[in-house]
């Protein structure tokens, strides 16, 4: 099931995506292998494409992928004026940087409407490629390839 949100007993691998052809490539593959996605919008999203964007492609994976769990977050960059934008829309994880003191602004008003701030992971898998490198998505997924 993909959610903006599901929990699940094996942790989720954190990938990337910039569009909806991104988002269904990486379900395949996380199908494929049982592997249970985080799936992050590309850094800054929320301010160049809008939550309107995100949620739609959450919603159209979601129809796609019922047996697939995903966990869909929202990049806002630095701009907590973006977050609390996505808040209202009804997003329910975004990811939030700079000043703390505006960061945990944003996480108490999102805690309050039963949502989620967190910061980006260290390692978020992508699935662009360098030219020549055909390593299968599911092989990233399940570090069968190191990149």
């Amino acid at each position: 099931m993909v959610s903006q949100g599901k929990s699940s007993a094996n942790k989720p691998r954190a990938v990337l995506f910039r569009g909806i052809a991104d988002a269904r490539d990486w379900c395949e593959a996380a199908r494929a292998t049982g592997t249970n996605l985080e799936l992050w919008s590309f850094p800054g999203a929320a301010s160049s494409i809008g939550p309107i964007w995100f949620e739609e492609i959450v919603r159209a994976i979601s129809d796609e992928f019922p047996d697939v769990s995903v966990t869909a977050v929202l990049d806002c960059g630095d701009e907590p004026g973006r977050a609390l934008a996505a808040l209202r829309q009804g997003v329910t994880i975004v990811a939030l940087g700079g000043k703390p003191a505006a960061r945990r602004k944003v996480a108490a008003i999102a805690e309050q409407a039963g949502a989620t701030v967190v910061s980006r992971p260290r390692r978020v898998l992508d699935p662009r490629r360098p030219p020549g490198v055909e390593t299968p998505l599911a092989d990233l997924l399940t570090g069968r390839s190191r990149r």
